[in-house]
């Protein structure tokens, strides 16, 4: 019964959503409902001062997550914790974790789920990039086939992200690994 309620109020707030009743009236175009993808990272790059750096995004970009994770690690490291640039490395480490998992190699899938929680906590005024981290979070679960962290992330997204574009991929999916 509880299942049923649940998912009859997302299926509600969906069609509203994409009725266009949204608070305010405005109809906002929604982007693809993929979900966050390797092209839309959660975070956007300009050129920087160091080297590495710049390579780091250059691999990441050309889909060499190995070779980026290992040089946004390094640079990582000299980053002050109070700096700007460390969040946006930060979450490029995450990413590069994600997509090496989703690629195969499973175990990087748990540590981008601890790397994005951890980045949600520590920065919690970056709500678009922490609505694509929440979302992967859900989506590592799925594919790690641990379906009750899944659902229960999705339903996280769901209710902290309402208004994400990914809102409702996130209703789909929390349905589909049911």
């Amino acid at each position: 019964m509880k299942k049923f309620v649940i998912l009859s109020i997302l299926i509600v707030l969906l069609v509203c959503r994409l009725s266009g009743f949204t608070e305010g009236g405005d109809n906002k175009e929604l982007s693809k409902n993929t979900g966050p993808s390797e092209n839309g990272a959660a975070i956007q790059h300009t050129a920087s001062d160091n080297p590495l750096s710049d390579q780091a995004v250059a691999d990441y970009h050309a889909g060499m997550y190995a070779d980026a994770l290992e040089k946004f690690k390094a640079v990582s490291q000299k980053e002050p914790d109070e700096s700007p640039r460390k969040e946006k490395l930060l979450r490029y480490i995450a990413d590069s974790l994600y997509f090496l998992g989703l690629k195969g190699e499973k175990s990087n899938l748990l540590a981008a789920c601890d790397l994005y929680k951890n980045i949600i906590q520590r920065y919690p005024g970056s709500r678009d990039d922490n609505a694509v981290a929440l979302y992967r979070v859900a989506e590592s679960y799925a594919a790690l086939n641990f379906y009750y962290e899944a659902k229960r992330e999705f339903e996280n997204f769901c209710v902290s992200y309402p208004d994400s574009p990914y809102f409702p991929e996130a209703v789909f999916r929390m349905g589909d690994v049911l």
